[in-house]
């Protein structure tokens, strides 16, 4: 996992499984968007292959630590599989699904 800020987002790029074992590198990440200047954080999982219910959990716990630090909170580039997951579980109710950063509303 990496991050990156291109104002006014907070970019957090996963890869690999979205699971137990990197639990807390997501915690971590998630805690240093929480206390950027970035009004936006973005989890970019394109290159995730698999999420298991770890993984959904950390997601949904990262969502609400952000928002209540009154971040917006989206997932871009979501592979076909992982979309369908997130719509399936409803997620994407508490994190909406977007193309790209460009796609996503910065208003």
């Amino acid at each position: 996992m990496t991050t990156m800020e291109q104002p006014p987002f907070y970019l957090i790029s996963c890869s690999g499984n979205l699971s137990f074992s990197n639990y807390k590198s997501l915690r971590s990440m998630t805690n240093k968007g929480a206390e950027s200047a970035q009004s936006i954080v973005a989890f970019d999982i394109s290159d995730v292959d698999y999420i298991d219910s770890s993984g959904l959990g950390a997601l949904i716990q990262s969502a609400k630590r952000l928002k209540a630090k009154q971040k917006s909170v989206v997932i871009i580039n979501a592979s076909e599989k992982a979309s369908d997951m997130l719509r399936r579980t409803h997620l994407d109710r508490l994190l909406p699904l977007y193309s790209s950063l460009a796609d996503v509303p910065t208003n």
